[in-house]
């Protein structure tokens, strides 16, 4: 908190770094509350990728597997969400735990790629999609690629830097 005096006595606030630890704080809470009943709320920001994400999902040892446990082939891309608060951290670090549909590794003569855990997820309580946890992946953990019918950043309006609240559904 910060106290600055007045002529009228004291003017008390709470600081950016006041509500960055009541945020974390509720944080821990909700998601202990709502892990209880198969859900997690994760929030991130947008930002812009390697442009990989295509490439892995259009590869035929995926999409076949994505077509066969999501009911459809993702649109050629991810939107890649960057987490900022300890609380979506821990969030996400709670989902490794849990157990997950999987997309399969497979070799096609040239590499071998690795396997996918995925979540269902309602993106901006509007759109379906899967969060994918890659086990091999260039990002660190700070970092969450999600797929959905179509391009989420058109169908959304979203532009980097804009705030994704997802909503990770029970299996």
């Amino acid at each position: 908190i910060s106290r600055e005096m007045t002529s009228k006595g004291q003017y008390i606030s709470i600081t950016e770094k006041g509500l960055d630890a009541i945020r974390e704080v509720y944080g821990a809470l909700r998601l202990g509350l709502e892990e209880k009943q198969g859900v997690v709320h994760i929030n991130g920001v947008v930002f812009s990728g390697f442009g990989e994400g295509a490439y892995y999902v259009s590869k035929s040892g995926y999409k076949d597997q994505f077509q066969e446990k999501l009911g459809y082939r993702p649109f050629p891309g991810t939107l890649n969400i960057k987490l900022r608060a300890v609380a979506d951290m821990k969030a996400r670090a709670s989902l490794d735990q849990m157990p997950g549909p999987i997309i399969g590794g497979f070799k096609n003569g040239e590499r071998t790629y690795g396997d996918v855990k995925f979540f269902k997820v309602l993106i901006n309580e509007k759109m379906e999609g899967a969060l994918l946890l890659i086990h091999r992946t260039h990002y660190g953990q700070d970092v969450l690629e999600i797929v959905s019918r179509e391009s989420l950043r058109k169908s959304l309006g979203l532009k980097d830097g804009d705030l994704v609240q997802l909503k990770v559904l029970p299996h």
